[in-house]
């Protein structure tokens, strides 16, 4: 049984012409480009079509929106074309649940639409599409969220290509956190302080017991990504829990360098901490 971890840690997207169907003024499709998440393609409605296309061929296995504003009940639909020029798609998800989280709940900011307002202090949901990886040089993202109070879509990031299925699952001791930048302090009144800053998640988790093969792989995935290059990370892909998914996966770069070292005979062990872009 393939353990439910997925790691993608080249972005084709990085490589891809996009276009959108509708854009709303100057938050242009190109943003979702860029690692800054002030930096949002917005549509102009709640319906849009997103197509990326490549001069050589990708390999497409995921599609993930990493900082977005869908809600629970948005789709996605993934088809991936051959060519460029071809009418029929060689795979089509068909409409797919986001999977994406609704951060209203925990925020109370009146009437004003969470979006990229709120990608600063954990605000941002996370939207995904699995997919049967296919080589492909065009792809269509159809993003459907009728249901959006905001009255569109927005994202700030688009990730897709081909992701790393390790055999063994990461070890039970996960932990997410929400470090922030506030500072507090006390005043000549002995009043406490804050200075308020931003907010963000951190993902840490062993996998432990890897093969040779896994090994391999991930020693080339830290050596290529660095500290500098970010991956996406879901550690509980396709969860029937859905909030499991939602907690535990990351779009962000590792925090440090990080060793692998050998457990026992052909049995290799790893940590890993990631902070979110």
């Amino acid at each position: 049984m393939a353990s439910q971890i997925r790691i993608l840690n080249n972005n084709a997207a990085d490589r891809a012409t996009l276009s959108a169907s509708t854009t709303a003024g100057s938050l242009v499709v190109t943003n979702l480009k860029t690692d800054y998440k002030a930096a949002v393609y917005r549509s102009t409605g709640t319906t849009t079509t997103i197509t990326a296309t490549w001069a050589s061929n990708e390999t497409i296995g995921v599609v993930v929106f990493p900082f977005c504003n869908l809600t629970a009940t948005a789709t996605i639909r993934v088809k991936l074309y051959t060519n460029t020029g071809d009418a029929s798609p060689a795979y089509d998800s068909g409409n797919v649940l986001a999977g994406a989280s609704v951060p209203t709940d925990a925020w109370e900011w009146g009437s004003t639409p969470l979006g990229v307002n709120a990608y600063s202090y954990v605000g941002a949901a996370y939207g995904r599409c699995y997919t049967t990886p296919t080589v492909c040089r065009k792809m269509e993202v159809i993003i459907t969220d009728t249901a959006n109070a905001s009255g569109y879509v927005e994202a700030a990031r688009l990730v897709c290509g081909n992701y790393y299925n390790p055999e063994n699952d990461a070890e039970i001791d996960v932990n997410v956190e929400f470090p922030e930048s506030s500072v507090s302090s006390r005043n000549d009144a002995s009043d406490l302080i804050t200075d308020i800053g931003t907010r963000t998640k951190k993902l840490s988790f062993n996998l432990n017991n890897m093969t040779v093969a896994d090994r391999n792989k991930i020693m080339a995935i830290f050596k290529s990504n660095g500290v500098s290059r970010p991956m996406f990370v879901s550690l509980m892909a396709n969860d029937a829990e859905i909030t499991n998914e939602q907690h535990y996966q990351i779009y962000g770069k590792m925090s440090q360098s990080t060793a692998v070292g050998i457990a026992y005979w052909n049995a290799y062990t790893t940590s890993v901490e990631i902070e979110e872009s």
